[in-house]
Order: structure tokens, then C-alpha cells, then sequence
């Protein structure tokens, strides 16, 4: 069971993380979960997601269709107005021009939002996020788990999404040491 401050939580989502639940044929899991929580890509991770060569045309797609349009992922801007402009600003300053753009964009996104958890694979984004967001941060693993205590999700199902996201090849995701538990 969820405490009241927990149903209000917003989970933003980097690229990383939608592309491990597209490449392992779980989107509408994702798209299920965005049906009962508020998830949400800032408008860098869309473009990664959709700005694609043409040899991936139709995974954009697919995330097109099946979060986008029909709404289970909110697209959110950061306007130059926004206290997180000026974070953003910061992260990238160190960074090339292209690198790491939507990492950058969802932790500034998420910095001025107490509510907001980002949800992030990679490992040295995930480091900066801990600190920029004092803890709010969650790798896919423990997303799912917190989609189960929540009843979102079924364990079973959760465990099922987990473990493909450690056989895909295009993944190959580590799950930690007490996913073997569940």
C-alpha cells in the first residue's frame, strides 16, 4: 500500500529506460502503468526516442503509438523561465554539445519537483542524479518493484519484465542481487 505522498510521486523516465522496455516487447507494460501513475519524459528524451536513423523507424513508432499518442507518458518542457533552465544549464556546461541531453534535461526537470523520481539505466547519470536530487533517483529494477508495492503491477509480471531486460542482447540489463529473491 502506497502512502498518500507516494500516489502523488511523478516518475520521469530517461531514454534509456523506455528503450529497454521497447527492445524486450514490454511498452504496453509501461503504457499499463502510465493508465494509474503519472510518467513523464522531458521533450530531449522524446527527441532521442524519436529522432532515430531509419533502420529504427518503427521502434520510434511504437513508442509513438503506444505511450504518446495515447497520452500514458506526459511530454514535459523545460521553458526558459523555469528554475530548471538554469540547472540544465549547469549540467551541460561540462558536457558536449549533444552528449548525455536527456539525462541532463530529466534531472534539471526533476530537481525543482519534490514529487518527481527519475527513473534512469544509466550508471553515470544515475551518480550526478543522486546527488542533484538527493536520492529521488531509481534504476528499471527498482521501478518495477516500487509499480508492485504500489499494485500496479503483479509481481510475477514484474519479474518477467525484469529478467527480459537481462536476456535481451540490446539491453542486457544487471539485475541487482535480490531481484532472484522475488
Amino acid at each position: 500500500m502506497t502512502d498518500a505522498g507516494e500516489a502523488m510521486r511523478v516518475h520521469v523516465l530517461d531514454t534509456g529506460v523506455v528503450v529497454a522496455f521497447q527492445r524486450t516487447g514490454r511498452l504496453a507494460l509501461l503504457a499499463e502503468i502510465g493508465q494509474r501513475e503519472s510518467l513523464v519524459i522531458v521533450e530531449e528524451v522524446r527527441d532521442e526516442l524519436l529522432t532515430v536513423p531509419p533502420k529504427h523507424a518503427s521502434r520510434a513508432k511504437d513508442i509513438q503509438t503506444t505511450l504518446l499518442d495515447t497520452e500514458r507518458v506526459r511530454v514535459e518542457a523545460i521553458m526558459a523561465t523555469d528554475p530548471a533552465a538554469a540547472v540544465l544549464s549547469e549540467l551541460r556546461a561540462t558536457r558536449s554539445a549533444s552528449a548525455d541531453k536527456g539525462e541532463a534535461a530529466s534531472i534539471a526537470w526533476a530537481s525543482g519537483r519534490p514529487a518527481a523520481r527519475l527513473i534512469l539505466r544509466d550508471r553515470k547519470a544515475a551518480m550526478i542524479a543522486l546527488e542533484e536530487l538527493r536520492g529521488r533517483v531509481l534504476g528499471v529494477f527498482g521501478f518495477l518493484m516500487r509499480m508492485v508495492d504500489a499494485k500496479i503491477i503483479d509481481q510475477a509480471v514484474a519479474k518477467a519484465a525484469g529478467l527480459a531486460m537481462v536476456d535481451e542482447p540490446e539491453v542486457k540489463e544487471r539485475a541487482p542481487t535480490w531481484w532472484s529473491t522475488l
